[in-house]
């Protein structure tokens, strides 16, 4: 079942049943097994639990969230996709009930989350060898641990290693009420830096600035207000970001960019509105994507690079060493001055996996 309130603006499926799975089947309408549309192969089903072998643990589920990457995985869009047929759900928490003989550093009892992508959480009941899980202590709520290992580690990492920030120091944000966003918020409240935090009007808009405020925001605003005058007061009390934070692209992402100080960062890490990353060519900012796996920096008037951003699921982001590309002249960052340009990559022509071409 789904609960109503996860208390971090995520669903969250609650195991309430013995040896049922949410399964992704291959689209009858195919015979490769290929990603169409998610209802045509998502379906609930009885599955034999497998048998426990030396190094596996045997996991009850209790509860797991639906992300947008879920959504994207079943669609096949997103960067790692699993081999069909397969059991959704890359997030989670569960109880051991039994392990393998050769296990050493779980018991029955433990709490554990995954350690690795694709674990396929929305079960009730799976086996799963050691290595894929990490245990987790046993007075975090619920709710809480099964969305530990994906949003607020997201969250970390982008406020910590891109630029290096001080008690102080701003960041912005957009889709600020997101499971990432409220954790950025959370984060940065605890090490003094401040937040300005951009969401879509709505009907119950003030709700929700009451319940980001609670979180520790500083400033709540929508994307209109970014176009604002207004905005001009605000950096009467805290420093211009030097950390923007972007999973929205297109205008609102182009918005956000031109309130960074100079020389100030953006990271972006999805991208819902599907639109392109448009980036004012007199920036000297940084743009960094590894919403697919790449990167994209060093956006000037005549030059931007794009990097190769690795992911290893148990070791999370690493920036690769090669360049992949260059783009040397005006003409292909496709602007003049005070103009946006987007950000292409990969051959001329083309659009690199971490952005959306509309």
């Amino acid at each position: 079942m789904l609960s109503e309130d996860s208390g971090c603006g995520l669903s969250v499926w609650v195991a309430a049943a013995e040896s049922k799975s949410w399964s992704l089947m291959p689209s009858p309408q195919t015979t490769t097994g290929a990603y169409v549309t998610p209802i045509a192969r998502a379906v609930l089903k009885d599955l034999e639990v497998a048998e426990l072998g030396d190094s596996d643990v045997h996991v009850k589920m209790l509860a797991a969230p639906i992300n947008p990457a879920d959504i994207n995985m079943i669609q096949g869009t997103y960067a790692i996709v699993s081999p069909l047929p397969a059991v959704g759900g890359n997030e989670g928490v569960g109880e051991v009930l039994e392990v393998g003989r050769r296990v050493a550093a779980l018991k029955p009892g433990d709490r554990v989350i995954p350690a690795v992508t694709g674990l396929g959480t929305w079960r009730t009941r799976g086996v799963f060898p050691e290595e894929t899980l990490l245990k987790v202590p046993g007075d975090i709520p619920v709710l809480s641990a099964a969305t530990l290992s994906v949003n607020p580690c997201t969250a970390y990492r982008m406020l910590a290693d891109f630029e290096t920030l001080a008690p102080g120091d701003s960041v912005i944000q957009n889709a600020a009420n997101s499971g990432v966003g409220q954790a950025v918020i959370q984060i940065a409240k605890a090490s003094g830096i401040k937040t300005i935090n951009v969401v879509r009007d709505r009907p119950d808009l003030p709700k929700l600035v009451e319940r980001l405020m609670a979180l520790g925001a500083d400033h709540v605003i929508t994307e209109e207000m970014l176009r604002k005058p207004e905005m001009k007061d605000i950096f009467k009390s805290i420093p211009k970001p030097r950390l923007a934070l972007n999973c929205v692209g297109g205008k609102s992402t182009t918005e956000m960019l031109r309130h960074l100080q100079p020389k100030g960062t953006m990271v972006t890490y999805g991208g819902m509105a599907k639109q392109p990353v448009m980036v004012p060519v007199v920036s000297t900012g940084d743009a960094l994507d590894f919403s697919q796996g790449t990167f994209c920096r060093s956006f000037t008037k005549a030059k931007h690079q794009v990097l190769h951003l690795g992911h290893n699921p148990q070791q999370g982001y690493g920036l690769g060493e090669e360049w992949l590309e260059s783009c040397q002249s005006e003409r292909d960052l496709g602007g003049i001055d005070n103009e946006p340009a987007v950000c292409p990559g990969g051959q001329e022509g083309q659009w690199h996996p971490g952005l959306y071409q509309p």
